[in-house]
């Protein structure tokens, strides 16, 4: 593991948790003393949307009734002001900071229930805007913490600020770039530490956030909630499948309302088993939810899933063939399976993330190939075992699909072995995946000379 200044972050994570907990006179815990549910929210949203992360807080503190469900919160306060790049490329600070409890840079860990005074937080927390949150050891450090003051029966981490998805210029091993600081979104940017790139936020790749989970004394998380944007993606997911039983993550960019943080709070408390909480969670929160997919400027797509790990894997084989046989048509079915390509629902203007089942039927249905039938039924009712539920959010009138899944990279070969900024290219780092290790993926993307273009788009992001 790495230092991560560790004799400083467990002294202050040992004294920070004791800050707001209280003694409830009435626990409601089991005979065991333990918490039916520890949960650990962790993260940075930056300073223009620490107001966000606020709203939670404070919709949070009525909820926490009793100790049968306790709340870690680990945040850190965002930026003062930010870089904004102008279509001119020059750059202009624009300040936007909007905490009411903290200051810039300022580090809170704590617990949260029904007497917590957040007006405390600021003289109780430490400013401290170089504590690395995508470090795997102040990750591992805190859910740590968190066992060993907020013992357990389940555990939950939430991961709650900004995602990427799969990202090249991220998701790559940081030992063995050119530029070590060459760090971007991927699964949580740190407002504080900036990239030579355009300014861009570093941010936790997949294999730190799985190096966190495998040297954390907490064996088994009973959910990882991606409580941020592009998570549910292939790529990412085959990587942390294993260290969670179940899954919360959105493919499309995730509405930042609180609501399902807080709903689901109050589901742990009449659930004692997860998925039925997550049940309740769907029911009450979604209607609210819904509502931040509407824009004055223009409605969009959005999606909510629940994964059940132990399913994942039954994915792998099945686009295995599906590469497979995409790379045996090609030289025949060049025409048609472009052709497909254009037609697949994309996630985000901005990146080369595609509705992974939506791929599998419209390569079928224009190449008429039997097997591509019979391979896309099969990653069908697939998608039916892994996930279990699924609301989605269908706006934007321009980009229909009825449902949604997980996404998946498609580029074309050019594009793939293009150079990223950092001295390697997105095949080197594509490689590395455990999805393409297992699905051979790459190799179709190695091969397709077409990128996706003209595609129905859920949203402008």
């Amino acid at each position: 593991m790495k230092t991560c200044k560790s004799s400083i972050v467990y002294l202050l994570m040992f004294a920070g948790i004791v800050f707001a907990s209280c003694n409830n006179s009435n626990p409601d815990n089991n005979d065991s003393g333990l918490a039916e549910y520890s949960v650990l929210v962790y993260g940075n949203a930056g300073g223009g949307m620490d107001r966000i992360m606020e709203s939670a807080f404070e919709k949070s503190i009525p909820v926490m009734t009793s100790e049968k469900v306790r709340l870690a919160i680990l945040y850190k306060y965002g930026k003062d002001s930010t870089m904004q790049t102008q279509d001119d490329g020059t750059e202009k600070m624009e300040y936007t900071f909007s905490g009411k409890y903290a200051d810039p840079g300022q580090l809170v860990f704590f617990e949260l229930n029904n007497k917590t005074d957040l007006s405390q937080l600021r003289e109780a927390s430490v400013t401290w805007p170089d504590f690395e949150l995508f470090d795997p050891a102040c990750l591992a450090a805190a859910l740590d913490t968190l066992k060993k003051r907020m013992p357990a029966k389940q555990y939950i981490l939430i991961i709650y600020g900004h995602g990427g998805g799969f990202d090249e210029n991220a998701d790559y091993p940081k030992e063995w770039r050119k530029d070590v600081s060459g760090r971007r979104r991927a699964v949580l940017y740190d407002e504080w530490f900036r990239t030579g790139y355009r300014s861009e936020s570093e941010g936790m790749n997949m294999y730190e956030l799985t190096e966190a989970l495998g040297e954390t004394e907490i064996e088994n998380l009973k959910a990882i909630f991606f409580h941020n944007c592009l998570m549910g993606n292939m790529e990412t997911l085959d990587n942390i499948y294993p260290y969670a039983d179940y899954l919360l993550t959105s493919m499309h960019a995730l509405a930042g309302n609180s609501i399902l943080l807080v709903e689901l709070l109050k589901a742990l408390y009449q659930n004692t088993d997860f998925e039925q909480a997550a049940m309740q969670m769907f029911k009450t929160a979604v209607p609210s939810w819904r509502e931040d997919y509407h824009s004055d400027d223009e409605d969009v797509n959005g999606d909510i899933n629940l994964i059940k790990a132990s399913e994942f894997p039954k994915l792998e084989p099945l686009f295995e063939k599906l590469a497979k046989r995409l790379i045996e048509l090609y030289p025949t079915q060049k025409e048609a399976i472009d052709r497909a390509a254009d037609k697949t629902y994309k996630i985000c203007k901005s990146y080369n993330f595609f509705d992974a089942l939506d791929y599998a039927d419209k390569v079928a249905a224009e190449t008429g190939d039997e097997q591509l039938k019979l391979i896309a039924d099969d990653i069908r009712d697939t998608f039916r075992k892994v996930i279990i539920h699924s609301e989605g959010v269908h706006l934007n009138k321009e980009a229909p699909l009825d449902n949604f899944t997980l996404s998946i990279v498609l580029t074309d070969k050019e594009g793939y072995n293009k150079q990223t900024h950092w001295g390697y290219t997105f095949a080197n780092a594509y490689s590395f995946t455990g999805f393409d290790l297992m699905t051979n993926w790459g190799d179709w993307l190695n091969t397709c000379t077409h990128a996706p273009t003209g595609n129905p788009t859920g949203q402008p992001l």
